[in-house]
């Protein structure tokens, strides 16, 4: 299923402002990268097709037109999340390797503790109680707090 990785590729390298008006206020205020596509909106509005996997499909048809850029878009994030995995490895963490948009903190039973100090730092993380929590890479700026929030969170699970 090739398809799916590439959707989850391209919602990673996409700049969330492509989508998120489409999808905060429904199919009566289409962003203008989706204005063309009125047609199949229109039907999927109609129950013909999904909504979401139109717009997913768009999103992905209008990325891999703009390849030069959506390259960069992922070399960034690749580069930003070996940043953030190696600080992590630094500090003393032992993050899994991955090849996606986050970092997996296995934590086990004080996943619910990190998340609610994340949560203090103004990051928004997925806790899965009694396992760990899974950090998107974000903007630079929100990835150094999480290192920030990281290394806090070792050093008092340490004394």
């Amino acid at each position: 299923m090739q398809h799916h990785r590439v959707l989850r590729f391209v919602s990673s390298a996409v700049p969330d402002d492509a989508l998120i008006p489409t999808v905060a206020s429904g199919v009566e205020r289409i962003s203008s990268p989706f204005r063309w596509e009125l047609n199949l909106v229109s039907k999927a509005k109609d129950g013909d097709l999904d909504l979401a996997e139109v717009l997913a499909q768009q999103a992905a048809i209008a990325s891999l037109g703009a390849f030069d850029e959506l390259k960069e878009r992922v070399d960034a994030l690749v580069a930003e999340r070996q940043r953030v995995v190696a600080g992590l490895g630094h500090q003393g963490w032992h993050i899994p390797e991955t090849q996606a948009n986050f970092v997996w903190l296995p934590l086990g039973a004080d996943a619910e503790a990190f998340a609610a100090a994340a949560d203090k730092a103004g990051l928004v993380v997925r806790c899965f109680t009694g396992e760990g929590v899974r950090a998107t890479i974000a903007e630079t700026e929100a990835n150094d707090r999480l290192l920030h929030v990281a290394r806090d969170f070792l050093v008092a699970r340490t004394f």
